[in-house]
């Protein structure tokens, strides 16, 4: 009885231990399928495209969040400038179209889901040129656009172009505002009272320009308009409503040839100057983005030269201004080329993200993203792109804690130019 009672224990034990050893080895092998093992160290940024990793299906990372590139267009030249996530957790991406429509460049939207399968598109636009520049989600569930037309308006120049949509994309109503030279709407933001605030620019008779900034009810009705500028070529990029009721824009004035400074302007609810703030040397210095930050301070993200001659060769700027209008701190990153900051968004930890493009790192042009913490120091940043350009000119931190980016590539899709949206993890990986 007590040899077989042992027989029978041990035979329970080396099944125990065989069971055991195999479970082990499935689970390492599952960490290796997965990439769980160590990681390296690098000094520059990781690129998370390759040309062999052509966009196209959605995939899940082991967190089960999803991560995908996708190109929308067609033969000809499509660019996106803006994405916004929206309440359905999809995406809304605008921008402008020669392969589809009507005239030479036509507004394009696209709606996509959260895995970025298209749900559907539209143009807007004439027999002239049309270009959306950006696109806000409404308080009623549909969509604000804003860019310009040589189409509709006075003839012989471009307009600003205000589109309103619902949330399946049918026009409820378009506007235009303008004279007789060029206008152009480069950011709109819904604001507390559910109209609109515009920022653009606005060439005047010595065909330099001025910043235009314009403010419409909730039908479309212009109810105050501004511009500000002085002797060259002045643009307003981005404009955003702050907590005291009032707004804060971002752009760049002139003061000679190849010589411009990045500017911040605080307006009240009335579009009075309250103050402005102007970062630069001798070269192009410019800013292109700008939040309120959750402590009510600015930070704000656009370019700095760091060669004079040749010119062009530029850093991201990222600075954050107090509430007063004076510089908490100010910083550039890059290489020894081109980069340029288009969008930042502060993220749910306090820190920040951008996106825009290089052409220090990576192959060619590609987008650039990089991930700050609240003091702006950098935590990481990576490439996005193939053998020929992109350029990433929209980001926004997603519900899951990802990031969707939207801009432009040539390496990948049909035609000259598409529709690049990329949907990175929160290490930015893909």
């Amino acid at each position: 009885m007590k040899t077989s009672s042992l027989k029978k224990s041990l035979a329970i034990l080396n099944f125990s231990l065989f069971t055991f050893f195999l479970l082990l080895t499935c689970c390492i092998s599952s960490l290796s399928l997965f990439g769980c093992g160590g990681g390296s160290s690098n000094n520059g940024p990781q690129a998370s495209d390759s040309s062999k990793d052509t966009p196209g299906s959605p995939k899940d990372t082991l967190e089960g969040k999803s991560t995908w590139k996708m190109t929308f267009g067609g033969s000809g030249e499509d660019v996106a400038k803006s994405v916004v996530q929206t309440s359905d957790d999809g995406y809304i991406v605008a921008g402008y179209s020669d392969s589809f429509g009507a005239g030479y460049l036509d507004l394009y939207i696209v709606k996509l889901t959260k895995g970025g399968q298209e749900e559907w598109k539209k143009n807007f636009g004439g027999s002239g040129f049309e270009e959306a520049r950006s696109i806000q989600q409404t308080s009623d569930g549909g969509y604000i656009v804003a860019g310009y037309t040589s189409s509709f308006g006075i003839a012989g120049s471009s307009d600003i172009y205000i589109v309103k949509f619902d949330n399946n994309g049918y026009e409820r109503w378009g506007k235009t505002f303008g004279g007789n030279s060029d206008e152009v709407a480069n950011s709109i933001w819904q604001t507390s009272d559910g109209g609109y605030v515009i920022a653009g620019y606005v060439e005047n008779e010595s065909y330099d320009a001025d910043w235009y900034i314009i403010k419409l009810d909730k039908n479309g009705s212009e109810e105050w308009h501004k511009t500000f500028g002085g002797n060259y070529y002045d643009e307003a990029k981005a404009i955003q409503q702050t907590s005291d009721g009032g707004y804060i824009i971002a752009g760049y004035l002139g003061k000679g040839e190849w010589d411009v400074d990045g500017c911040l302007v605080k307006l009240d609810e009335k579009g009075n100057k309250k103050w402005d703030i102007t970062f630069g040397g001798s070269g192009f210095d410019a800013a292109n983005a700008v939040q309120q930050t959750h402590d009510g301070r600015y930070i704000v993200a656009g370019c700095i030269e760091i060669e004079i001659t040749p010119p062009g060769n530029t850093n991201f700027y990222i600075a954050m201004v107090n509430d007063n209008g004076t510089i908490s701190w100010g910083k550039n990153f890059g290489g020894d080329s081109y980069e340029e900051a288009y969008a930042i968004r502060q993220t749910s930890d306090d820190g920040y993200i951008v996106a825009g493009c290089t052409d220090s790192f990576g192959q060619g042009r590609d987008f650039y993203l990089v991930k700050l913490n609240r003091s702006g120091d950098k935590i990481w940043d990576t490439t996005v792109g193939g053998d020929s350009d992109e350029e990433a000119y929209s980001i926004q931190q997603t519900s899951d804690g990802g990031y969707i980016v939207a801009g432009y590539t040539d390496s990948f899709g049909q035609g000259g130019s598409n529709f690049y949206l990329v949907k990175l993890n929160e290490n930015g990986g893909l």
